[in-house]
């Protein structure tokens, strides 16, 4: 893991509204395998954090926002 400093970055939300937002980027390695471990993950801290959206890149160009986790009860897993 290693921690690529902040950035500075916009992001429209559903209501429409513009939030800019500061963030801290952290690049790891990981074996393709544990893509699907790595999205739970990064939900898991978006519900935590209560965000929207998280921002997933990867180092192949692919973008995803990933959604916060929830459990069957609708609480962060």
């Amino acid at each position: 893991m290693d921690d690529a400093g902040t950035a500075k970055g916009a992001y429209r939300m559903r209501t429409g509204e513009k939030q800019i937002d500061h963030s801290l980027q952290v690049w790891i390695d990981i074996d393709e395998t544990a893509q699907v471990e790595l999205k739970q993950m990064v939900g898991d801290f978006c519900a935590l954090l209560k965000q929207e959206v998280m921002y997933l890149e990867r180092t192949d160009g692919a973008v995803e926002f990933i959604p916060p986790s929830t459990s069957e009860e609708g609480e962060p897993s």
